[in-house]
């Protein structure tokens, strides 16, 4: 687990993500070690509010609200990063990545228009 936390921190601090003052593993743990090796986040409806507070201060986001409001934050970013990691597997950097995807309304198929120029 420890070493799924490594990984997520060294993602959030390349995609310019603030960093918590606290390990992510205060209160419930937001990571489960898979067996393949790959990160796998716990899912928001199993999380509580701390561990929800924790991830959005990972992720750079706003800590403060209710349960659902953190929770719906955090489904919009981690939709985000899942989009930007697709178009990097693909071959395009994080920026081109994240501009092109902001560009597209985050929309994955007219984010690789605008990447292809289309």
């Amino acid at each position: 687990v420890r070493e799924a936390q490594a990984e997520l921190l060294q993602r959030l601090e390349a995609s310019g993500g603030a960093l918590p003052a606290a390990p992510l593993s205060v209160g419930a743990d937001p990571i489960a070690a898979p067996t393949d090796g790959a990160v796998r986040l716990q899912a928001l409806s199993r999380m509580r509010k701390a561990a929800l507070v924790d991830e959005c201060e990972a992720r750079g986001l706003d800590p403060s609200g209710s349960v659902a409001e953190l929770r719906s934050r955090l489904r919009v970013s981690r939709k985000q990063c899942d989009l930007v990691q697709q178009l990097q597997e693909r071959g395009w950097s994080e920026q081109q990545a994240r501009g092109a995807l902001a560009a597209a309304g985050w929309d994955l198929d007219g984010a690789i228009d605008e990447l292809v120029g289309r």
